[in-house]
């Protein structure tokens, strides 16, 4: 049995904490956030991120809508591709299933700050709040802005994907459909949840908005309002974020091993960041099964292939959904995903 400490207690954060505690590790788990962070809006899993999380004893049945296509439509809005097999769930409510009952696995400690980490001869050297406390090993899920990827890894950058993403949750629907309409000039994406309710969110180039988001321009009827839906929504519930992503994967380093957004935060136009997480978490507590040595090597083998893939392929959907130069528009043009006055 090894002494883990998992820090962030976010969607991989949390589902490690429970893998690792399972397992039959001393899990510590720290969050900087007086509770499980909850923020956030809707969020597509596949089919088999959803059997791994019910693998680990999280059934998402309950709070899951599930999707039997994803349509990329284009502004005659005719379907011209898109993904099956999904779950469309809210994010706040996946945090909550993954924190239920979790504090009797693992010693939770919320409003706490991990301020230092230092591998050091087989043990890892942590300042939390005030205390120094040895561990074991570490697992890094604490996001994009990772304290301890800065600590391990200082050189790799945060890439702007200049472009700029509204997104909420509304309590209405638009019909059954998952639908992703590029016009060229931006991405509107309408998905059913649970609930009678709809993630709704729009991708925009960063040189073409502001910090407000106005209407929708020449879409269909169901767009339209869908936006306006969201535009309606109180202040703190119509999320806004500049898209950046980590440039290249982070993995780790001897006793310390970073997972999610920590590792390899990435543009959500391939829709799987949530996935990615969750299959780290799962990966990782299967390489510790075989020993603190070499694990983090283990894990790195087994997932930076896949990830890499997704993270490349994910910012070359971003350039063609909102490259402004003439090539992009003409292959936008030719697949029938730009509006034409």
């Amino acid at each position: 049995m090894a002494e883990i400490l998992v820090v962030g207690a976010g969607i991989g954060g949390s589902f490690s904490a429970r893998l690792l505690a399972g397992a039959g590790h001393a899990v510590t788990l720290v969050e900087r956030s007086p509770r499980a962070p909850r923020p956030g809006a809707g969020l597509v899993l596949s089919n088999s991120a959803v059997r791994t999380l019910a693998a680990g004893g999280v059934d998402v049945d309950p709070i899951a809508h599930r999707l039997r296509k994803l349509h990329v439509t284009g502004p005659d809005g005719r379907p011209r591709g898109g993904a099956g097999n999904r779950f469309a769930l809210a994010r706040p409510e996946l945090v909550a299933a993954l924190g239920e009952g979790l504090h009797r696995l693992v010693d939770v400690r919320f409003d706490t700050v991990l301020h230092e980490v230092r591998p050091d001869a087989g043990r890892v050297h942590c300042r939390i709040g005030t205390q120094e406390q040895p561990f074991d090993f570490v697992v890094a899920a604490d996001g994009i802005r990772s304290t301890v990827r800065r600590a391990l890894a200082p050189h790799v950058a945060l890439r702007s994907a200049a472009q700029v993403c509204w997104r909420g949750i509304v309590e209405e629907r638009f019909g059954d459909a998952a639908t992703e309409l590029w016009t060229g000039r931006e991405r509107i994406g309408v998905v059913p949840l649970s609930g009678e309710r709809s993630y709704v969110y729009v991708v925009r180039g960063a040189g073409t908005t502001g910090n407000v988001l106005t209407p929708a321009d020449g879409v269909p009827g169901r767009e339209a309002a869908a936006v306006e839906a969201l535009r309606a929504l109180p202040v703190d519930e119509l999320l806004r974020h500049e898209l950046e992503e980590v440039d290249r994967p982070v993995w780790g380093t001897s006793g310390v091993a970073l997972l999610g957004d920590a590792a390899h935060a990435m543009t959500p136009n391939m829709g799987l960041g949530a996935a990615l997480a969750i299959e780290d978490a799962a990966v990782l507590t299967s390489a510790l099964r075989q020993g603190l040595p070499g694990a983090v090597g283990r894990y790195r083998r087994a997932r930076a292939v896949r990830v890499r893939a997704v993270q490349l392929a994910s910012r070359a959907i971003g350039v063609l959904a909102h490259g402004r130069h003439p090539a992009a528009t003409r292959l936008r043009a030719a697949m029938g995903l730009e509006h034409r006055p």
